[in-house]
């Protein structure tokens, strides 16, 4: 099997999200990560087009030049505003009956449902197949090599807002990009945290925390139900400790994300963070930080309480905990608490991208393999002559032509000049 080369792009709320990969033998090898900011989308609706055209040349052009080859085309994620869910089932015909259900007979049906009328103000991005019935039978698997005449699948379409859905298509080819598919943001979170898999006998709510939204995503009897975006993030909580402490935005940032702690003792009186003004030294304490900020905190678990308590009531339904504001220490214990349900947090482990920013970018790579047999095509994202000629110049003594990890790191501790 060849390896593959992938890039997945996510226009966030704030920032432009850009992960290189190389995946050989269902192993995913993070290659460059890229994050470039951009004010030009709000999480819902695109505010400024030239805006996340300039951020998204950015960040292709930095990757590029980090791993010495240009990308050409990108999978897309989008939010999952206003989607829909409709199901359809269709016949498939057998082209050869002698030897059974072909992959091409499968990938017929398939293109048959991608193509299905739907409401002009929408647009079909995602087809999940339930099951096959072959014969009477049904199956979870691809009925390869079954006799039959014909064969049932059982799809579940998700379609998303055709505006957003262009608009942001069209920001990527003017950036200078081709599009290999189109991942709905909800299915990437479900596909690496594996929640359609664990929701398949539970209820099952994700709550993905980002700097201006948060989005919350139903999963039940492992399907997609419905979603929803607030318009608050953690945004707002680094605006007030910028504004109470008189401090840039970015020292912000980071003193309220990497010091706010919602569980654990009593914030302390003693320093944390210590700076200079005007000639005068001031300090702030875990204390003073926490009184800025949990005002603002817990009128967000208020409002999450309120839009969740009754599907968990109803339901039973249990929390996964994502996104860029997850890193919050304590933040899903506090949850926990306020929902009165199991939160578990959940923060990629794979190396290289062990931030919640990058759940749902993870997911689209899944989700593109796990589709890519149905689609009739198979692609890359990144220029194989460039990449190639680059790994041939940076061959290895052994005489290999690849640079594998062990190398590189001997690379970093090698002092000879």
């Amino acid at each position: 099997m060849e390896k593959q080369l992938l890039a997945a792009v996510e226009v966030a709320d704030h920032e432009i999200r850009l992960v290189v990969a190389e995946i050989f033998n269902t192993r995913l090898q993070i290659l460059k990560t890229e994050r470039v900011e951009c004010s030009g989308f709000d999480g819902i609706k695109i505010t400024n087009e030239n805006e996340v055209v300039h951020s998204l040349k950015r960040a292709v052009e930095n990757a590029s030049k980090n791993i010495g080859a240009s990308i050409q085309q990108v999978l897309l994620l989008i939010p999952s505003v206003d989607f829909k869910r409709v199901m359809r089932r269709v016949t498939g015909e057998v082209s050869q009956n002698a030897t059974g259900i072909s992959q091409n007979d499968i990938q017929r049906a398939y293109a048959s449902v991608m193509h299905t009328d739907i409401d002009p103000s929408l647009e079909v991005i995602n087809v999940m197949v339930s099951k096959y019935i072959v014969n009477g039978i049904n199956m979870k698997k691809a009925p390869i090599h079954e006799p039959a005449d014909h064969f049932v699948m059982e799809t579940e379409v998700y379609m998303a807002n055709r505006e957003l859905a262009y608009g942001l298509a069209g920001c990527i080819e003017k950036a200078g990009l081709g599009i290999i598919d189109i991942v709905l943001d909800a299915f990437g979170v479900a596909k690496e945290a594996s929640l359609l898999e664990q929701s398949a006998e539970d209820v099952l709510i994700s709550i993905r925390l980002e700097k201006a939204t948060t989005q919350l995503c139903l999963f039940s009897q492992g399907k997609l139900y419905s979603s929803e975006i607030l318009e608050t993030g953690y945004g707002e909580w680094i605006s007030k400790v910028k504004e109470a402490f008189d401090i840039p935005l970015d020292v912000a940032s980071r003193l309220m994300i990497y010091n706010c702690r919602c569980d654990g003792p009593v914030p302390t009186q003693a320093p944390i963070y210590m700076w200079s003004k005007n000639g005068q030294t001031h300090t702030c304490s875990l204390a003073q930080l926490m009184d800025v900020c949990w005002p603002l905190i817990k009128r967000w678990i208020i409002e999450i309480n309120q839009t969740c308590e009754p599907i968990i009531a109803a339901k039973h339904a249990s929390v996964v905990f994502t996104g860029e504001g997850a890193i919050i220490q304590g933040l899903d214990q506090a949850l926990k608490e306020a929902l009165q349900t199991k939160v578990a947090l959940y923060v990629p482990e794979t190396l290289g991208v062990r931030n919640g920013c990058y759940t749902a970018l993870l997911g689209a790579f899944y989700m593109y393999k796990d589709m890519e047999a149905w689609r009739r095509r198979s692609a890359g994202s990144v220029n194989l002559f460039e990449f190639n000629a680059m790994i041939s110049s940076r061959k290895g003594k052994d005489g290999s032509g690849e640079e594998t990890f062990p190398k590189r790191l001997k690379g970093i501790f090698d002092t000879k000049k």
